[in-house]
């Protein structure tokens, strides 16, 4: 059971309508700062939703399975502020509980928080994993 398109339209959906996430990106209509594919125009700072994975099983005939979701935030501030700002807004709103289309979601967990600069030396890349665990209904 591949549970990525629902998730994915979830987190997006969450990201881009969030009180606290939109301000932070937000630009115009076509630039809505929350992105799979960015654009080559798109300014920043920006979000991407990046890697999923996904482990099944079974309980008590139940479908569940625990599907892992990076996400990614760019800046190109001075310092790494700006990017704590943003993973910490992402973390918020993807914390609170998520309607997943055709899935309960069981738990969710923070797997991992960090920023860095880029290999470029201008950029700041904030990366935060999470786990869902997700059940068919």
């Amino acid at each position: 059971m591949v549970s990525f398109l629902a998730l994915h339209t979830a987190v997006y959906q969450r990201l881009v309508n969030d009180a606290a996430v939109k301000p932070l990106v937000y630009k115009d209509t076509k630039f809505k700062g929350v992105y799979d594919a960015v654009p080559n125009d798109a300014p920043f700072p920006y979000i991407v939703i990046g890697e999923p994975s996904e482990t099944d099983f079974d309980v008590k005939l139940k479908e569940t399975v625990e599907t892992s979701l990076t996400i990614h935030t760019w800046s190109n501030k001075t310092g790494k502020m700006e990017s704590y700002k943003l993973l910490q807004a992402v973390s918020d709103a993807l914390a609170a509980f998520l309607i997943v289309t055709n899935y309960e979601v069981d738990y969710v967990k923070k797997v991992r928080t960090s920023v860095f600069d880029d290999i470029d030396g201008v950029l700041r890349h904030g990366v935060l994993t999470l786990e869902y665990t997700l059940t068919k209904i």
